[in-house]
């Protein structure tokens, strides 16, 4: 047991190590390559087997965020579906019910969500510190908990967290506009800050440094939504009547964060 904490701690050290070395400032003031102050500590926390219940759910409300990003980025149909449900929508919302599980009614969306969620399940480096994908930059930590886990569990643990355990809605701050692809993807930090990381998808990769990328690290907050379109994030929503969405533990009214009024 005292060498399993022993390597625990030289883990612990080398993160911290990493951690002071690894941010780079790009051009765009929101743009960063490494945001260890938002990745590093669930990591860590998960190393140490003490992630909260808050984490895991402002790490996979990210997951849906981004996924939900890479489907009307990249399927036509899932894009016309996601634009029917915002049409005439004031609120700008989206219960995730009706995206992805057994309810859903946006059939192609469901669809191309399933698929993206198993590839990116399936990544190659799936085990490797929360990069489930070869991209560069993909929300921290896999989608679930234990890589030793069936994908097919990993599937059904996921959507179940979404659609039954919690309830959840995806916010599109200033709508969806087909017209500019490029698509940035963030959660709820699950406190009162009023910013977090979120993740482009660019129109097209961008060369940095010799190499591509075709999505980047940014920090969002009011101003990066001021200045971008095509925004997603994925929030809790509240439901006095069902008793796995009162969020008695939050003191935050989740429709704060990230609020755009044009």
């Amino acid at each position: 047991m005292k060498k399993y904490y022993l390597i625990l701690l030289v883990l612990f050290t080398m993160m911290i190590s990493c951690q002071q070395n690894r941010q780079e400032t790009l051009s765009d003031e929101n743009l960063i390559t490494a945001t260890t102050e938002f990745e590093e500590p669930a990591i860590l926390a998960s190393l140490l087997l003490i992630e909260s219940d808050s984490a895991i759910l402002a790490r996979r409300l990210q997951w849906m965020a981004y996924l939900s990003a890479n489907v009307i980025r990249f399927n036509d149909a899932a894009r016309l579906e996601v634009e029917e449900l915002l049409e005439n929508n004031d609120e700008r919302t989206i219960p995730v019910t009706v995206l992805i599980g057994q309810a859903a009614t946006a059939t192609a969306f469901s669809a191309a969500f399933n698929i993206d969620l198993i590839s990116y399940i399936n990544g190659d480096l799936y085990s490797q510190l929360g990069r489930p994908d070869p991209q560069e930059d993909t929300p921290p930590r896999p989608v679930s908990e234990r890589a030793s886990n069936p994908v097919d569990k990993q599937v059904k643990i996921f959507l179940e967290y979404m659609t039954s355990d919690n309830c959840i809605e995806l916010y599109f701050p200033r709508g969806l506009d087909i017209k500019d692809l490029e698509m940035t993807s963030t959660g709820h930090p699950m406190n009162l800050d009023p910013f977090n990381v979120g993740w482009i998808r660019y129109k097209k990769p961008i060369k940095i440094n010799g190499k591509l990328y075709p999505t980047g690290k940014v920090k969002v907050d009011d101003t990066y939504v001021i200045k971008h379109q095509n925004i997603i994030v994925a929030r809790p929503f509240i439901d006095v009547s069902n008793l796995y969405c009162r969020y008695p533990e939050y003191d935050i009214d989740f429709q704060d964060f990230l609020l755009y009024d044009e």
